[in-house]
């Protein structure tokens, strides 16, 4: 019998992060299952379940943060975490870190990949557009996040919300042909950006990843 969480079928991976191996649960059959979506399940709030797939700028975030940010006791908020391959990686290395997504399943599958690897992580359910005011972080993290415009004034509102006065948002994305839109809009709301790009091996290939840093001035 095949191991379920959140009554989705599962295995467990190992991936590499900066030399050190991360055990994740992952749903079987991720991008099938995304596929085989109906436009019933879609629905009208869009229900993909994109979260379930294991995404190149998710690992390229990862190293960012384990290899460039101090991350030791510093409070992180990891915005649709999915899998939250960033977010756990971020814990390991002394983060105190909340995951979150809109789904609920995956904040099982988090759970359950941080006891795999002796992880303390919080999970809570978000809403881009309903940011909670009385949470604050001094990093907010995440990855490839910028591929629908319709929620780009969400983002920058919820982080704009959630971050600390003198806090730092790193977003990774894989050079996608809107993220330019995203950016303009930050910088005329008084956010500095700058992107850092890495070429990531994934599954046998390498991707373009944009790491953007985003400070508000």
């Amino acid at each position: 019998m095949p191991h379920i969480i959140a009554h989705i079928p599962c295995e467990t991976d190992a991936i590499s992060i900066c030399g050190q191996s991360l055990l994740l649960w992952r749903p079987v059959e991720a991008e099938k299952w995304v596929l085989e979506t109906t436009q019933e399940q879609f629905g009208d709030d869009e229900r993909m379940p994109y979260w379930a797939i294991l995404w190149p700028a998710s690992v390229a975030l990862a190293e960012f943060l384990v290899e460039c940010v101090d991350l030791e006791g510093k409070r992180v908020l990891e915005l649709g975490a999915g899998l939250a391959v960033p977010g756990l990686a971020a814990a390991r290395v002394g983060a105190e870190v909340v995951a979150t997504d809109w789904f609920e399943e995956p904040l099982e599958f988090i759970q359950s990949s941080a006891r795999l690897n002796g992880i303390n992580i919080e999970t809570r359910q978000l809403d881009w557009r309903f940011p909670p005011e009385e949470l604050q972080f001094d990093l907010i993290v995440g990855a490839d996040l910028l591929y629908e415009r319709r929620n780009h004034e969400a983002i920058l509102a919820c982080m704009d919300v959630m971050l600390s006065r003198d806090g730092v948002a790193v977003l990774a994305d894989p050079v996608r042909h809107m993220t330019p839109e995203f950016i303009e809009m930050a910088e005329a709301q008084g956010w500095t950006c700058s992107a850092q790009r890495v070429d990531q091996p994934f599954e046998g290939a390498k991707y373009a990843i944009d790491c953007w840093v985003m400070r508000r001035e």
